[in-house]
């Protein structure tokens, strides 16, 4: 079939280390991040159809995507940093041939599309130096932007006075020993979130116990595993807390009441994304529920999806939950436009909400970087379809366009990006917060 649209290209962190031969150590990109010192490039012949497969991070992901674009007469792919040749400049990468990942010789990609969730600092340096190379070959672009820190996030949402009543209040952690004053401020508790965090890792509630009898602190670590400790005083929590957070920088915000009769955390989670006009679109919509006395509703963390109009109903009844959807997408859409006004162009941006009892509405996340499991896990076939669709359709548009495509890490504005976000009196406000208490 003749190939009609740019070529489109998922960046992956590879779940596998590459292979490598002995006497081609110094030729091509790989993991180290030191260029003319990487391991070799990945040829065809190392990878079975079942090793490819394994190797994906998101592998029905990417198959939905390759998938759509044959549809679509266009070509995607996945690859990752070691598939590139550094001194002949070629492309290795993943393709759906007859429903089977084949590694295979690439065309250079028009648009990258970032999926991206590195372990250490030494894969982001080499997937960076990796990249600077591509373009040096062919001038790519991204396809999708990524968000800059948590508080310039939220800073700038409270720019838009609609959004502000949905903003938890935040601040940036400075020192363990304020904790104990701030317990008592917000005697629900605290929770404390990295402050580049993802997936609900390295979450915790901080509680004082009944009749003041020492402090409790729940939630996940670093890779994911729940976690419950208890301090006998101030002292002991401070000690702990300070390792916790060194090097690393956290904040702060109350518990938010965040769950449904049956005490498990829930959150609402809306998929906008751009369509072939390059208008935002909403793509779907779903609950993410978690288990019973715990932190977090993440998918990752083991929580499961509901339909989001079903969840909301059991507790608010049809005719009220429909309208806290459209408030929801409502939202979302003023919330896109805001961050894409800010921080540049975007095709595809999630944000999850949290729903009090009462019915209050609460913005807690926005990601650049959305799965779709959630759709698929509820069997909304129709979202699920558009959520792969919908990011080549606009790749297409983007294209076709007569004027030069803005990059997506320029301000749509024009204006220059503010990296330089100040904290006023040491409170940051943030957009994230993991569903909690």
């Amino acid at each position: 079939m003749k190939q009609a649209g740019p070529v489109v290209a998922i960046l992956y962190s590879a779940r596998s280390k590459p292979a490598s031969r002995p006497n081609e150590q110094n030729n091509r990109s790989g993991h180290n991040g030191q260029l003319g010192q990487e391991s070799v490039c990945r040829e065809p012949e190392n990878c079975e159809p079942e090793e490819c497969e394994a190797e994906l991070a998101e592998p029905q992901l990417c198959r939905e995507i390759a998938a759509a674009a044959a549809s679509l007469g266009m070509t995607a792919y996945a690859f990752s940093t070691p598939d590139f040749e550094k001194r002949t400049g070629k492309l290795y990468g993943l393709c759906l041939k007859e429903n089977k990942w084949i590694r295979q010789s690439v065309p250079l990609p028009d648009f990258v599309l970032d999926r991206r969730f590195p372990a250490t600092l030494a894969e982001k340096q080499s997937s960076a130096a990796m990249l600077e190379l591509l373009r040096r070959r062919k001038g790519w672009e991204w396809l999708n932007g990524s968000l800059p820190s948590k508080p310039e996030v939220l800073l700038r949402l409270k720019e838009q006075p609609e959004l502000t009543p949905l903003l938890p209040p935040s601040m940036l952690f400075r020192s363990a020993a304020s904790l104990p004053r701030l317990l008592r401020r917000y005697p629900q508790g605290l929770v404390l979130k990295p402050a580049s965090g993802m997936q609900g890792r390295g979450i915790i509630a901080i509680k004082t116990l009944n009749l003041r009898k020492g402090y409790e602190i729940a939630g996940k670590n670093r890779s994911n595993r729940s976690i419950r400790r208890l301090f006998a005083d101030e002292e002991e929590l401070t000690v702990w807390l300070e390792r916790w957070t060194r090097g690393t920088a956290y904040l702060l915000q109350p518990c938010l009441l965040l769950r449904d009769a049956d005490n498990r955390p829930f959150d609402i989670r809306i998929l906008l994304q751009k369509n072939e006009t390059g208008a935002w679109s909403f793509t779907g919509a779903a609950a993410r529920v978690g288990a019973a006395g715990r932190l977090t509703s993440n998918l990752h963390g083991g929580g499961k999806a509901e339909h989001a109009l079903s969840k909301l109903s059991a507790s608010f009844g049809k005719k009220k939950s429909r309208e806290l959807l459209t408030t929801l997408k409502e939202a979302s859409q003023l919330a896109a436009t805001c961050i894409e006004g800010a921080f540049g162009r975007f095709c595809e941006l999630a944000f999850d909400f949290g729903v009090e009892p009462t019915g209050k509405l609460w913005l807690l996340e926005a990601n650049s970087k959305p799965g779709r499991q959630s759709f698929r896990h509820i069997g909304d076939a129709e979202a699920q379809a558009l959520s792969a669709l919908r990011p080549l359709l606009y790749a297409r548009s983007l294209a076709g366009r007569t004027m030069p495509v803005l990059p997506a890490s320029q301000s749509a504005t024009g204006r220059a990006l503010r990296r330089d976000i100040p904290v006023r009196n040491g409170a940051a406000a943030l957009n994230v917060q993991e569903v909690h208490r």
